[in-house]
């Protein structure tokens, strides 16, 4: 159970960032608020955990019914 976006774990579990500064990559400047810059101070966030992806005690007990149904069809074949 998951997904393969980058930023899902970011979402699931929160983080804290550092202050850092940010610059641009392909370009020779950035564009933030109307404004034109070299390079921009981020002062660091804490973003909350906001889960998405969770299990119940029936999503467990589905899963392993899943599985062991299909693992006695595998060993019957």
């Amino acid at each position: 159970m998951g997904s393969n976006v980058v930023y899902e774990r970011i979402h699931q579990q929160g983080t804290t960032n550092r202050p850092h500064v940010i610059r641009p990559r392909y370009k020779k400047a950035l564009v933030f608020n109307g404004r034109v810059v070299k390079r921009v101070n981020h002062p660091g966030s804490t973003i909350p955990a906001r889960p998405f992806l969770s299990l119940t005690e029936q999503d467990y007990q589905a899963l392993t019914h899943t599985i062991n149904d299909y693992l006695q069809h595998a060993l019957e074949e």
